[in-house]
């Protein structure tokens, strides 16, 4: 499959074909409904080659606000697609990754009469986490 091209709008609409074809359609519409991040952020470049970011985010389907819009243009003019990319978020960490989340969930679920905290700290003792994590999940 073809790499998306880095900043170049008139490249866009040629990859775009490209991913099309590879993909087995017979046509693309860029007027499509944004249906998750990526496509959203792929649908609003793909629109950036012919409109304004105001006029993009005062359509119907796009969900984010002017600046959101403007943000990833610009970051998608600096580096690509590789520049669009989800950004982690500030703030402290996760206890627990999504394996130990469905282990603590799995076995809250098989004894819903005890205490959660009971629950996972006999089965799973090794899992340092506080009840507060615990009810979280």
């Amino acid at each position: 499959m073809p790499t998306p091209p880095r900043g170049n709008f008139a490249g866009f609409r040629t990859w775009v074909g490209h991913l099309t074809l590879s993909l087995g359609a017979s046509n693309f519409d860029l007027k499509m409904p944004p249906y998750s991040s990526a496509t959203q952020r792929a649908y609003i470049i793909g629109l950036a080659a012919t409109e304004n970011a105001a006029t993009i985010a005062r359509r119907p389907e796009v969900t984010v606000s002017v600046e959101t819009v403007r943000k990833w243009i610009k970051r998608y003019r600096e580096g690509g697609f590789d520049d669009l990319k989800t950004r982690p978020k500030p703030g402290r960490r996760k206890a627990t990754n999504a394996q130990q989340d469905e282990q603590i969930v799995r076995e809250v679920l098989a004894t819903p009469l005890r205490p959660a905290i009971t629950t996972v700290r006999n089965v799973l003792p090794n899992l340092e986490v506080s009840k507060h994590t615990i009810y979280r999940r």
